[in-house]
């Protein structure tokens, strides 16, 4: 197996991934780009087997836990309207009035948590202003209103990871898969839900933390970009269409007539199917998608990391678990046709 698929990635090195023309059938217009190219190569490897071709039947991925299922009661911390007006002088006088503000109540998810952060903060910069100037009856309540905010820290991190819109859009499949990989999509994707995850590892000061802007950022791309949710589509419709496909390999060298004497004229049709379209086009491309799943593994680990939630947690171990089948049912696949190879006496490449 090794040997096979040393040869083939010589070989397409010498062809080059970009220099093959994307062929598809006009039958096959109403799928997603991407599955319309694994319709092309099952119609060809069923035309020249003369077998049926399969009626592939993609099931419903999955999504994230709904978030009626993860919301937490989370005590409310407060401050008297007095005391809150005797805070205007320090830095937390104005993410008070900016939280009982009409949009600041309105706020959710990750941004609420930003600002939990922010305000505890701020508050502990009161406190050390108050013990300046002689303690007081204020910068007691103060500080006991620290301890209670900060108690609550932990399940208001669950409660951003369970309800953030932004981030929830972004771990969610799409309908569509994406057609292929771009690294100018990716990039920024991967980016922003870097800083979304640095949010939620922040516990003290001596931790990294991005300012407002770059967290509104991130955000906002996480929100709008369609790369992410489209990219777990691909993910997981590709691995259910190849183990569908396997009926159409399993017995190729048998089909082919490879098991007598000579080299038939299907068994080398069936090799440039294997050479152009599989090697050529398609392993390409699952090489793309796979390649970009790992590089996200490590910051959806870190995500996973900070979530107390287990449903949430299921659902991220299962979108860990993506390139991992996908890897799996493309090396049985690809074993098909080393078997063929070896039966049919073919070098790959030759």
């Amino acid at each position: 197996m090794i040997q096979i698929t040393i040869s083939i990635v010589l070989f397409l090195r010498r062809l080059g991934y970009g220099g093959l023309v994307l062929l598809t059938l006009s039958a096959c217009s109403g799928q997603p780009e991407l599955l319309r190219q694994w319709d092309d190569y099952q119609q060809r490897l069923a035309n020249t087997q003369n077998i049926d071709t399969i009626e592939v039947s993609l099931p419903a991925p999955k999504r994230p836990p709904a978030v009626r299922d993860l919301r937490l009661d989370i005590p409310r911390v407060s401050l008297s309207l007095l005391d809150s007006m005797r805070l205007d002088a320090c830095p937390a006088g104005a993410l008070i009035a900016e939280r009982n503000s009409a949009l600041g109540r309105l706020t959710d998810g990750v941004s609420r948590y930003y600002g939990d952060i922010r305000l505890i903060a701020a508050m502990k910069q009161c406190i050390d202003q108050l013990e300046a100037g002689g303690r007081s009856d204020l910068q007691a309540r103060l500080e006991e209103a620290v301890r209670e905010k900060s108690a609550t820290m932990n399940d208001a991190r669950q409660q951003a990871i369970a309800t953030d819109d932004a981030l929830r859009h972004a771990l969610t499949p799409a309908a569509t898969p994406l057609p292929d990989t771009s690294v100018e999509s990716f990039a920024p994707a991967l980016a922003a839900l870097e800083i979304v995850v640095q949010v939620l590892e922040y516990r003290d000061a001596g931790d990294p933390l991005p300012n407002e802007e770059q967290l509104e950022s991130a955000l906002q791309t996480l929100a709008q970009s369609t790369y992410l949710p489209g990219f777990w589509r691909a993910l997981h419709d590709q691995q259910a269409y190849i183990e569908q496909l396997t009926p159409l390999v399993n017995e190729l060298s048998q089909r082919a007539g490879c098991l007598s004497a000579g080299t038939p004229r299907r068994a080398e049709i069936l090799k440039t199917i294997f050479m152009s379209f599989f090697a050529g086009e398609l392993q390409p491309l699952l090489a793309g998608f796979t390649t970009q799943a790992y590089q996200l593994a490590p910051v959806l680990q870190r995500l996973r990391d900070q979530s107390e939630l287990a449903p949430m947690n299921t659902y991220l171990d299962h979108l860990q678990q993506l390139p991992v089948g996908l890897t799996l049912v493309t090396r049985t696949h690809a074993q098909h046709w080393q078997d063929f190879f070896q039966a049919c006496d073919f070098t790959p490449g030759a």
